[in-house]
């Protein structure tokens, strides 16, 4: 994916499947794809991934207290102070899910919609739901202080390698509250494993997503606009 370089994204639905890419002129540089069908239950996730999810269940319920990852790190390299799901400031329209740690193995965000995020049902619009899940399967990793004080050692960051999303059932905006949890799941060489979910307190998962991502060594643009979230 190229840093500052105007991009353009191309969206085609077959009337049962959907399918999307980012283009770097012609060249596709992401490509995703969407299937219709039945929805997905827990019981149907793969097993790692149900495994995630009770570990994230468990505490879905615990209060976010004290700094956040993003306040604790005094040169967060996971976060882009303008980024959607994590760090952009609600003030500036940004979800602001930066993960507050609430277990050993497990990080989580209050999540509370805004008008501009329901759907024509009154549920929160499954595009929010899947950004909302986006960076904490990244996240859950800088939880752990002395694998980011390894990364920051080594001058080396980590980027979205895949994600994978499960719309389990709609979630509605009816003053139930809403956490975003993360947790990790293994690393494989460069490869970094992580879930995340959107949960009510009583432990129900709405959108469940899986997250694969790449070590890589940190790019100079990066060294140059890295700076706490707290100052963005």
């Amino acid at each position: 994916m190229p840093l500052n370089a105007p991009l353009d994204a191309s969206v085609a639905w077959d009337g049962g499947n959907g399918s999307v890419q980012i283009l770097d002129g012609e060249v596709p540089a992401v490509t995703g794809t969407v299937e219709t069908g039945e929805p997905p239950t827990v019981q149907g996730l793969p097993e790692r991934l149900r495994q995630a999810v009770a570990r994230m269940a468990a505490v879905s319920g615990a209060e976010c207290q004290g700094k956040s990852i993003a306040d604790e790190d005094p040169d967060p390299n996971w976060v882009e102070p303008t980024c959607y799901g994590c760090s952009r400031p609600r003030e500036l329209g940004g979800l602001f899910l930066p993960g507050w740690r609430v277990a050993p193995d497990v990080i989580a965000s209050p999540f509370v919609a805004e008008a501009s995020h329901r759907d024509a049902e009154r549920h929160l619009a499954w595009p929010i739901a899947v950004a909302a899940t986006d960076c904490s399967t990244g996240i859950c990793f800088s939880a752990d202080r002395d694998f980011q004080k390894r990364l920051s050692a080594e001058d080396k960051a980590y980027i979205t390698g895949s994600l994978d999303y499960y719309l389990l059932r709609p979630a509605p905006l009816d003053g139930r509250a809403y956490r975003v949890l993360g947790t990790p799941d293994g690393i494989e060489g460069r490869k970094m494993f992580g879930a995340a979910g959107l949960f009510d307190e009583a432990g129900t998962p709405y959108v469940v997503c899986e997250g694969t991502w790449l070590v890589i060594p940190m790019p100079d643009e990066w060294k140059k606009s890295s700076q706490p979230a707290s100052k963005s």
